[in-house]
């Protein structure tokens, strides 16, 4: 029994490895590219071909955002029950933008791109949502719950602002005429840091991954010699 599990666990772990090195191969390319950018201008955006710029946000609609009270180019919340792990809701809007770095203004569709602003939670109350959350599920007609003694209730939150700076990194397509960086031509970055920052963290990301699946490939091939060398030992 014990050399048929590790003779099939080292083997998964095997599989898996291989499969997932293969997919590692578009992620090393991935970040080579990346790698190779530097930040450019928007006057240089062409069909296909991958462009970092960094400027300030513009949009043409900014909803209000319910959480600030401001207008905001792009916001996404979230209201949950802490102690029960459970949304009530989930809401984002803003789904294109304009990044203008002083030489022209380039559209960013937003929906489907990687957004580095993290969710930060705003407010815990308990017992009953807030006045804030409250107000957040009757505008989305969400029931509000009823007051509960072991109930807690959190804000999660995260917004792009007009004016706020940001690196947009992607590959431009031609949309009737208009330039704009999609998710449909390929990977897309947004993100309040520089560049650099960006670059970093991707090669990093790599580097981890590199050294789980070596991890990974060594203990498989290292349970299915063990199981093989039972086997041919009990033999």
């Amino acid at each position: 029994m014990w050399v048929t599990l590790l003779v099939v666990v080292g083997s998964v772990l095997l599989v898996v490895s291989g499969f997932s090195w293969a997919a590692r191969r578009e992620e090393v390319e991935r970040v080579r590219r990346l790698s190779a950018l530097e930040v450019g201008s928007t006057a240089d955006a062409r069909p296909g071909r991958l462009l970092a710029v960094r400027g300030a946000v513009r949009a043409a609609e900014a909803p209000k955002d319910p959480v600030t009270g401001e207008k905001a180019a792009f916001w996404e919340l979230r209201v949950v029950r802490a102690d029960g792990d459970r949304t009530l809701h989930h809401e984002r809007r803003g789904r294109l933008v304009r990044v203008d770095d002083g030489d022209g203004a380039l559209a960013v569709e937003l929906e489907g791109a990687e957004i580095d602003v993290p969710m930060v939670e705003v407010e815990r109350h308990e017992r009953i949502p807030s006045e804030t959350m409250r107000g957040i599920l009757e505008s989305a007609d969400v029931d509000v719950p009823e007051e509960r003694a072991e109930a807690r209730y959190a804000l999660f939150h995260r917004a792009l602002a007009v004016g706020d700076t940001v690196t947009a990194v992607g590959v431009p397509r031609d949309d009737d005429g208009t330039l704009a960086l999609s998710p449909a031509a390929g990977l897309l970055w947004v993100t309040p840091g520089p560049l650099e920052a960006l670059q970093e963290r991707e090669r990093r990301d790599v580097v981890a991954l590199t050294r789980l699946l070596a991890v990974g490939a060594v203990l498989g091939a290292f349970l299915v010699a063990v199981g093989a060398a039972i086997w041919l030992a009990d033999g």
